[in-house]
């Protein structure tokens, strides 16, 4: 049997069509695809570092906020290719 394959460093923007991950939760589908996935992850860590001001490591950092290491965040910020002005919070 092949084991899964992540694509955590193969991120893709969504294809158009695509569903918000966010209402699939509300929805009554319970099963998200490897794609709503990486999504919804993204725009975690995109709101952790929004809600700390991108501070990564130490107390208060967007690691904390999520239970990781700052190095797993540091890796999975390079991997979604998430970038400062993707969190940068307008006129703050």
């Amino acid at each position: 049997m092949a084991q899964p394959t992540s694509t955590l460093g193969n991120h893709r923007p969504p294809r158009a069509g695509a569903r918000d991950p966010v209402r699939v939760i509300g929805a009554t589908r319970q099963v998200l695809t490897e794609a709503e996935v990486q999504a919804m992850a993204r725009a975690n860590i995109l709101n952790a570092l929004r809600e700390t001001r991108g501070k990564v490591a130490g107390a208060g950092g967007a690691a904390n906020l999520l239970g990781i290491p700052a190095t797993t965040l540091y890796s999975r910020i390079a991997k979604l290719a998430i970038r400062e002005a993707e969190w940068t919070v307008p006129g703050g």
